[in-house]
């Protein structure tokens, strides 16, 4: 708490400064609390006066300059679901996604496989149509590869816009 430049010995504040919540002054060794704008004597209040105060208004902002209590009290107060107002809670910063989650890794894995395995079955398939057989049996088998063709390219697709569309979603809720 010493380290904590929000928060004053009280034998260190000047002699006619008092809680202005509790209008009492406290032991020497006791600290008072700085957590608004406010300034001259009505800035200090005791570190328990203004959780009490806190609690039984619902708000982190001062009632009197209207500004925001600092930080740790704004953490401490919604960390406690002590706020009633609808304002929004302190942004919390979170730090840049750098790898995509295992599941997003496995999922465009599985896709990049099936995709594969299509278009090779289908190359194989139009292959051996072309080498074995003649006729309707031929175009036939043509016709399956021709059709599994497409479903590796529909496959394809529609994973580069799944991939894509995940990207944006995270891209923009980021922001």
């Amino acid at each position: 708490m010493e380290a904590d430049s929000e928060f004053v010995l009280i034998k260190d504040v000047e002699e006619s400064a008092y809680c202005r919540i509790c209008l009492e002054r406290g032991e020497p060794d006791q600290y008072m609390c700085l957590p608004c704008k406010c300034s001259g004597s009505i800035r200090y209040i005791h570190p328990e006066c203004l959780k009490e105060w806190i609690k039984e208004s619902g708000s982190v902002e001062c009632e009197i300059c209207h500004s925001l209590y600092s930080s740790k009290w704004s953490m401490w107060a919604y960390e406690n679901n002590l706020i009633r107002s609808n304002a929004a809670p302190p942004p919390v910063v979170e730090p840049a996604r750098e790898e995509p989650a295992p599941e997003e890794m496995s999922s465009c894995k599985l896709l990049l496989i099936s995709t594969v395995i299509c278009l090779v079955f289908a190359f194989f398939v139009f292959l051996t149509a072309g080498k074995k057989y003649a006729g309707e049996e031929a175009a036939e088998m043509i016709m399956t590869a021709f059709r599994y063709f497409l479903a590796g390219i529909c496959v394809l697709l529609i994973g580069v816009t799944v991939h894509i569309r995940r990207q944006f979603n995270l891209a923009t809720s980021a922001a």
